[in-house]
């Protein structure tokens, strides 16, 4: 579980980006809800107390979801950042050689020197073909990317 709070505030607001993302919160078995997003910020204004799962979503880019946020009016509410498919080496702007080199390092040597720092969420933004598998087809796929071959990134 994890609780986040800080003083109360008459808004609780997050962060997001890319700001144009769609933010879907769910009070635990209550029907999911899109919440507003304005100026690459949400708010949960209007939310009761209680545990919610928080998922964000943007074509092309790896999604977001935390499975158990306690939120509390006031309370701070996480600064996410969705990181577009195939941008391994983490941070914003178009996926690079850069994202290539890191893939390369990580499938020859096992170790991930890029920015992103939860596991799942390297794999997901790795897993450039959309099969589940981290591998040289990846690689592959995103070598061709870059070179303007028309494959897609999944």
């Amino acid at each position: 579980i994890s609780e986040q709070s800080v003083e109360s505030t008459p808004s609780s607001r997050g962060t997001i980006s890319p700001p144009d993302a769609t933010v879907i919160a769910a009070l635990v078995y209550e029907d999911p809800q899109e919440v507003d997003v304005t100026d690459g910020m949400y708010s949960f204004d209007g939310f009761a107390e209680g545990h919610y799962s928080i998922s964000v979503k943007k074509e092309g880019y790896v999604s977001y979801e935390q499975p158990d946020f306690y939120f509390t009016e006031g309370g701070e509410l996480p600064s996410i950042e969705l990181v577009k498919v195939g941008k391994i080496n983490g941070g914003s702007g178009d996926v690079s050689v850069t994202d290539l080199a890191c893939l390369f390092e990580y499938l020859s040597t096992g170790h991930y020197s890029g920015a992103i720092t939860d596991w799942h969420y390297i794999q997901a933004v790795a897993d450039v073909n959309g099969d589940g598998e981290v591998d040289i087809f990846d690689c592959v796929r995103l070598k061709k990317y870059l070179a303007g071959m028309s494959v897609e990134l999944k």
